[in-house]
């Protein structure tokens, strides 16, 4: 089981470093869309978190916060989709212009890639009842 959850915790890992990395950058080089309804700086903002939420992706130890980010970017895109006007959303920058179905999608497929990220990884941590839980002294063992 811990080799499936590893394999699975690894894709959505690089597939959303990948997807963070990009939307990031189309935003920060070739700047936020002219129709889109979120003002400049929180366009960069927002690109910034994106790019950061991809390095927290890479580094294995950080990876849960990382996969947490992507939750929140997805989450708060559907919103956005849902209840913002018909304007562009900026997701790409002016790279790639979305319609409104295309933006729920491209943030439907963020979040549940991070739920997928997040299973996984919660199905590699230890169990309690694991033989091999390391020495004494972790996870708040007194030592005497």
């Amino acid at each position: 089981m811990k080799t499936a959850s590893n394999r699975t915790l690894g894709i959505a890992r690089v597939t959303l470093a990948v997807a963070l990395l990009a939307a990031g950058f189309a935003k920060l080089v070739g700047g936020p869309a002219e129709d889109a309804f979120v003002p400049v700086a929180v366009s960069m903002a927002i690109a910034i978190i994106e790019i950061v939420a991809a390095a927290l992706l890479v580094i294995r130890a950080t990876c849960h916060v990382g996969l947490g980010v992507a939750l929140l970017i997805g989450s708060a895109g559907l919103l956005i989709a849902m209840f913002a006007p018909e304007k562009g959303c900026g997701c790409l920058g002016k790279a790639l212009e979305l319609k409104r179905s295309e933006h729920m999608l491209l943030a439907a497929l963020t979040g549940l890639v991070a739920v997928v990220g997040l299973w996984g990884w919660l199905a590699c941590l230890p169990s309690k009842h694991s033989v091999d839980q390391g020495p004494p002294g972790i996870d708040g063992d007194v030592v005497v």
